[in-house]
């Protein structure tokens, strides 16, 4: 690979997003698998840039949701 991406997440926001979702869960959301996904919570590996993001972006459109409807 001749330019790889340098860019990587950060692990707290990742952590702080992913608070209350079982692992298996949140491999699944990411599609990745569980090792992955633990090693990234745990700071064996770095997370990339896109995790957090995503998780982020997922919470803002459930809280979207709830606020629709109501609850």
């Amino acid at each position: 690979m001749k330019y790889p991406n340098l860019r990587y997440g950060n692990p707290q926001a990742m952590n702080h997003y992913a608070q209350g979702i079982p692992l298996k869960q949140l491999a699944h959301r990411l599609r990745r698998s569980e090792r992955a996904v633990s090693d990234w919570l745990k700071g064996t590996k770095k997370v990339p840039f896109w995790v957090p993001e995503l998780l982020r972006l997922q919470r803002m459109e459930h809280d979207h949701i709830i606020h629709q409807m109501g609850i």
